[in-house]
Parts: C-alpha cells; structure tokens; sequence
C-alpha cells in the first residue's frame, strides 16, 4: 500500500513538473516568436523610413540647384512665365529620363505665396493662392532656409523638396521639386510587399486637383498611391501610432505621415506575407 501511495504521488509529481514546464517553455516559445516578428516587421519599417528619407534628399537637392540657377531667378524677377516654362519643362522631361526620379514634378512659387506655375499642369495656371494651407511657404521665406518633407497641396499628399530664391538679397519666391511614392510603391511591389499611403480625410478638400475613386475610400482614410487591391484588409483597424496586426496570411505594419507643421496627417502602411518573416 505504502508503494502504491507513493507511487501515485510520484506520477503526480511529475505529471504537474512536466505541465509546469511545458506551460512556461511554451510560454518561451511565444515570446522568441514574438520578439522575431517585431524584430523582422521594425527591419522593415527602418527600410521604408530609408526609402522616404532617399526621396526627400532627392527632391530637396533637386530644389536647391534650381534655387541658385541664373536663369530661373531673372525670369522670376522679371515675372516671365514663358522663359521660366521653357527652361524648367526642359529640366523636368530630363528628369523623366533617368530612373531614380522619372516621378518628379517642378512648381514655381511668387513672393506672395501663389502658384507662379506647375510645370506638369501648364494648361490650367490661375495663380492660385496657397496661403491658406502651404505653411512651408512661410516658414522658409522667414528662415529663409530650404526644407523637405511632407504636404498636402492642390494634387494630393507628397513628397516635397523646396527651396527659397534670392537674387542679391531679395526674395524672389521659392521652387519645389515633388515627388509622388510611385517609385516606393513599386519598390515594395518587387519584394511581394503591399505600400499604402493613407491621407486623412479631413485634408480631402485642400485636393482640389484629383479624385479618388469609392474603393479608395474606408473609415476616415483616402489611399492615395497607385495601388489598387486589398483595401478590405484594414478597414477594420483601429490606427492611432506605429503598430501592427496580425491576420491569417500577412502581418499589417502602419506608422503616421507628419507634415512639415508636425501634424499627423495620415499613416503608411506595408502589407507583409508571413512568408517574409519565416
């Protein structure tokens, strides 16, 4: 009987050590899963924030040889559109010809913050006014500094290098070479990675030069790049900072957009198999 007892107590014992061990070391085993995941899914937003950061200094090197360009500063002076379309339509269609920037557009701005041109919409110049909501207008006439990054303009949310122009002194008004994520977009596409770039809709108003179609519209978010399949995949989340959801096939990584007045105006968002990560 004294046997039985203690035989009974020991295949208790090692019932409840091998569950106790199993529970934590398949607690260990979540936890290394789960820390390979982040580890994978910040590798790529670093890669895409690497991306943006490119495009930027692309954009902002293009705007500061523009800025200091002779004859870009004496048609402005002289306020001669003609000579100005001229040379800046011929700079634009080089660009166009070389790989890294075939995606870059030129606008000219006046001293009083309108449109003096934009060279990719030459049929439709009103010289419109862009005080209400180009604050980077202002606030390189004040530093009197170049900057790039992100705004929201007349053709929708962008990438935007600008820069002040001076002759002698004097502000002449400012020009910005842009650039769309068409060229990140495709990026991700080579590597089977879904980008999305997705604009608040309250700054839908400002974008009085494009229109988007229904199935681009979800929740309080437009996309606005070229991408045209799995919107259903995140119309359900909940976006508030950089995070990730997990669902059956793909891991779903977002992170705000800022402009240059540090408000959030929309998030990025790659959609990442799980076979990346594995």
């Amino acid at each position: 009987m004294r046997l039985t007892k203690g035989l009974i107590f020991l295949c208790v014992f090692v019932v409840l050590s091998v569950s106790i061990l199993g529970y934590f070391f398949n607690d260990h085993l979540n936890y290394k899963q789960e820390s390979a995941v982040q580890k994978y899914l910040d590798t790529h937003l670093k890669d895409l924030f690497e991306k943006l950061k490119e495009r930027k200094n692309i954009t902002l090197t293009a705007a500061l040889l523009l800025a200091n360009n002779k004859e870009i500063k004496e048609c402005l002076k002289m306020k001669d559109r003609e000579k100005c379309v001229t040379y800046l339509k011929y700079i634009q269609d080089t660009f166009a010809k070389i790989s890294f920037s075939q995606d870059i557009k030129i606008h000219v701005h006046t001293q009083d913050f309108r449109s003096f041109f934009r060279v990719w919409d030459l049929e439709n110049q009103k010289n419109d006014s862009l005080v209400s909501f180009r604050d980077s207008l202002q606030s390189i006439k004040e530093s009197r500094q170049p900057i790039a990054g992100i705004e929201i303009g007349r053709f929708s949310l962008l990438l935007r290098g600008i820069s002040p122009i001076f002759q002698e002194n004097e502000y002449l008004g400012s020009i910005e070479v842009i650039s769309d994520f068409s060229s990140i977009t495709e990026y991700y596409k080579q590597k089977n990675i879904d980008f999305y770039v997705l604009m608040d809709k309250k700054y839908e108003k400002i974008v009085s030069k494009v229109e988007y179609p229904a199935r681009k519209r979800f929740d309080k978010f437009i996309v606005i790049n070229n991408v045209n399949s799995g919107f259903n995949l995140f119309r359900d989340i909940s976006f508030k900072d950089t995070g990730f959801v997990q669902l059956e096939n793909f891991y779903i990584v977002y992170t705000p957009i800022y402009n240059f007045s540090n408000e959030k105006v929309g998030f990025y968002l790659l959609k990442i198999p799980k076979t990346k990560l594995f």
